[in-house]
């Protein structure tokens, strides 16, 4: 009677038979520049990797891809990764939902010290990515910083039409009431 979402990393065909009679649902970090998956996640692995691990899940469950703006030290513009890898998640792999996530810096980490992407690049990729890809759905994630940033990225979401948002701030809740979405709310993942 449950529902079940597994954010899974990299995995083989072996793994996912264990467990794809149990989640209803996966959510996959996709990363699609060598240089990050080396730096960010330490991992002696390719993008090839990460591309035949998303083919071998989408096999057998349905897969919510997320994609993290700012990952590689918090770097965000036209020219960084992150806009070839919704290209490849969305053209070539068919990915029909991606959820936006926004580089947190973390205390204690190597990454401690980078700030978020500016609000400003954050909006420059939410409008390429709904203007690009007008049929697909964008849901912004759990993960994003707090405080005004959160709400000047929520409302960027809004503005741009993101099918979901989690837990979104006031303000952004009285944008989309301004702009007469229709708001359902949910009490569970979002990729659920």
């Amino acid at each position: 009677k449950y529902k079940l979402n597994a954010h899974v990393g990299l995995v083989s065909e072996e793994d996912i038979k264990k467990f794809r009679n149990i989640f209803t649902a996966v959510s996959f970090d996709f990363v699609s520049d060598s240089k990050v998956i080396e730096e960010v996640y330490h991992l002696d692995k390719t993008v090839e990797d990460y591309l035949k691990s998303y083919k071998a899940l989408k096999k057998h469950l349905p897969v919510f891809p997320h994609l993290t703006l700012g990952l590689y030290r918090g770097r965000l513009s036209p020219k960084s990764w992150e806009y070839e890898a919704l290209r490849i998640l969305i053209e070539d792999l068919k990915a029909q939902a991606v959820v936006l996530n926004v580089f947190i810096p973390t205390p204690n980490t190597a990454y401690a010290k980078y700030q978020p992407p500016k609000i400003k690049e954050i909006g420059m990729f939410f409008k390429y990515a709904r203007a690009k890809y007008p049929k697909t759905k964008f849901y912004l994630g759990c993960m994003r910083p707090k405080g005004k940033y959160r709400t000047e990225v929520d409302k960027l979401a809004v503005e741009n039409k993101f099918n979901r948002i989690v837990q979104p701030t006031k303000p952004a809740r009285k944008l989309a009431e301004e702009l007469d979405y229709t708001i359902k709310e949910t009490y569970e993942c979002c990729v659920l």
